[in-house]
């Protein structure tokens, strides 16, 4: 009996945690969507340089949805991530193909970090003593 109804308090417990994640993506990726937006600079300059030509130029914009009202690029921002197909404005690869790409020097700087840490922690309760 008290089984189940830990059971259901834990149940209940993974509910909530589940519904308050919904309003917390979404605040997130407003954030995410707006520092993209409030960033100073064009992105098409940042990606062509300012040199470029005009056609170049328009055709970019409208390629990253630049041309469309700001409630439209963020449909198509919502869109583009629930399916993933998120580009890098300087290369214009994958994001998904950068982070795995940067993912073991990551893992790498991470592991000697914590061991790094974990000595000096070490070192130090050795000395307090």
């Amino acid at each position: 009996m008290a089984d189940a109804i830990l059971l259901d308090a834990v149940k209940a417990v993974i509910l909530r945690r589940f519904l308050l994640l919904v309003p917390l993506l979404f605040g997130i990726s407003i954030i995410v969507f707006s520092l993209m937006h409030f960033i100073p600079g064009d992105p098409v300059d940042i990606i062509l340089g300012e040199t470029a030509q005009i056609a170049d130029r328009q055709f970019l914009r409208e390629s990253l949805h630049l041309d469309e009202k700001i409630h439209v690029q963020y449909a198509l921002f919502l869109k583009d991530l629930a399916t993933g197909n998120l580009r890098s404005i300087h290369s214009r690869e994958n994001v998904w193909k950068e982070i795995f790409h940067r993912f073991p020097a990551t893992v790498e700087l991470a592991f000697w970090a914590m061991l790094s840490a974990a000595v000096w922690i070490l070192r130090g309760t050795e000395i307090a003593h």
